[in-house]
């Protein structure tokens, strides 16, 4: 049984405005996300063995872990903006909103003001682990058995921006544009207006569920004196995810039917499933096989194959928090003749529409984003290993070469923009002449969604190959003296760099 906690307080002096304690201006040090931070993990195990006879044996385990981290601003739990006089709607009844809204200057060299961004983010993972295995020896044969459950209970939330302000210099140079002199972005500050504000937010912290359940078979065959065969064979089943009061929302424009509705797909509604229509994938069979031959004269020769498959859909993209779950914005001002303040508001928190076409209701002139998409036909990563190694024994000496090779197949990987311009002119190119602005009859999907400005897409279409030669050489204990020495000539390609989101 175990249990850890972890706390790490502020190191920033609280300040006090208008009778409210403020404690940190945090927003300065926007990479080490300042704060407080506290951490719990927890596990409790149990196992037991069972001697049926000294060639069959039964082991059973259970365990349950749990992990909590939690990382908020040092200002949590303090309405600082209404304390300060606005922006109002920074500071809402909505959980995460808590706190001083950043502001940044973009240019000046000035340090930010505020909380820092990705503000709260807080994770809790649960973890419901069966298995049991039976071991038996018969003959020529060492024979494992058995089977492993997982249950997964999880969930995640942030921040990205309750409220992120925007000043520059451009506001209080000689023209109030980009061509103007002068200007200064601390000046632009006390002017009381600010250039641009965004705000991006999960509304919800989703209650995930999804469970791992895997079988396997072994054996260890001694076939004759000189040869050895290790046969295994393993089935997995990984479940999509799903949510607890079915908080999950995605939108794949690579699938037709998704395409053709024009909305965000929403789970437990309008006849989409609670996975949002991606599929349990039931072939994920792994065979594995090896053997080891005496080849006499000193030498043995070593070999396996095996392929395994795992669950990809680890990073942002596949937390599918869509419309409605999310609320965002960004508002521009124009320099030289800018209306809102930061004494002023903003909007309050409210639900993306999930309504991405007219079809559907959208109006003229919407411009949606899709912040994590994933691909419905969605396939699990698998890896094929193979090795091969030749020894040679000559005294004390143990001299071996061998090739390791891992192809892999179905990497996640996101694309930040599955609507990006194609290029105008040349091959593949849409043909016209045309700036790149939105929208455009450049954009992939114009044609049916024209309001679709971006969508970020988890897809599982990337390779890797590894291949390398690998030379060890070792000299046993002998005469007062051991040594050892390898060389690896390896090469890796990947098409992706991984399925974090952009």
């Amino acid at each position: 049984i175990n249990n850890t906690d972890t706390n790490s307080p502020p190191f920033v002096p609280p300040v006090s405005v208008a009778g409210v304690t403020i404690p940190a201006p945090s927003g300065r040090d926007q990479q080490n996300f300042p704060g407080t931070a506290y951490q719990r993990q927890q596990s409790i195990s149990l196992s037991h063995t069972h001697v049926f006879s000294p060639a069959l044996l039964l082991q059973l385990r259970g365990q349950l872990a749990r992990y909590v981290t939690d990382s908020e601003s040092g200002n949590v739990g303090i309405n600082a903006n209404t304390a300060f006089g606005g922006p109002a709607n920074v500071n809402t009844s909505t959980p995460g909103t808590t706190g001083l809204a950043l502001l940044q200057f973009q240019n000046g060299g000035y340090a930010n003001l505020g909380d820092a961004f990705a503000l709260p983010t807080a994770y809790w993972d649960t973890n419901y682990q069966y298995g049991g295995t039976f071991t038996w020896v018969k003959g020529r044969h060492s024979i494992r058995f058995g089977a492993a459950l997982l249950r997964r209970d999880w969930s995640t939330f942030q921040v990205l921006f309750k409220g992120n302000f925007l000043v520059n210099s451009v506001q209080t140079n000689s023209t109030g544009t980009g061509a103007g002199t002068g200007g200064n972005s601390f000046a632009s500050l006390l002017t009381g207006y600010y250039n641009q504000t965004t705000r991006n937010m999960a509304l919800v912290a989703p209650q995930y569920r999804d469970w791992e359940m895997g079988e396997f078979f072994q054996d260890d065959w001694r076939v004759t004196r000189r040869l050895t065969l290790n046969i295994g064979l393993r089935y997995d089943i990984f479940t999509p995810i799903k949510e607890k009061h079915n908080a999950l929302s995605n939108f794949d424009p690579t699938n037709a039917a998704a395409l053709a509705g024009g909305q965000v797909q929403v789970a437990g509604a309008g006849g989409v499933s609670d996975t949002v229509n991606i599929a349990t994938q039931y072939r994920d069979i792994q065979p594995r096989v090896g053997f080891a031959a005496t080849l006499g004269h000193g030498m043995v020769l070593r070999g396996g194959f095996g392929t395994s498959y795992w669950p990809n859909n680890v990073a942002s993209p596949a937390n599918l928090k869509n419309a409605p779950l999310v609320a965002t914005y960004t508002i521009n001002q124009t320099p030289a003749i800018p209306t809102l303040r930061l004494s002023g508001s903003v909007p309050p928190p409210t639900p993306n529409p999930t309504c991405l076409s007219a079809a559907c209701g959208a109006p003229a002139g919407s411009n949606f984003t899709v912040a994590a998409g994933t691909q419905v036909d969605y396939h699990y990563t698998l890896a094929y290993m193979v090795n091969m190694m030749l020894e040679k024994e000559f005294g004390a000496n143990v001299l071996s070469v061998g090739y390791v090779g891992e192809p892999v197949r179905h990497l996640g990987r996101t694309v930040p923009n599955m609507n990006t311009n194609l290029p105008p002119l040349g091959p593949g190119g849409c043909g016209i002449t045309t700036p790149v602005a939105f929208p455009s009859p450049c954009q992939p999907y114009f044609n049916q969604l024209p309001f679709l400005n971006s969508v970020q897409l988890l897809e599982t279409n990337g390779i890797s190959n590894y291949n390398a030669l690998q030379v060890q050489f070792q000299r046993r204990y002998s005469a007062g003296l051991t040594f050892a020495a390898n060389y690896t000539f390896s090469q890796a390609l990947s098409d992706v760099g991984g399925p974090g989101g952009a």
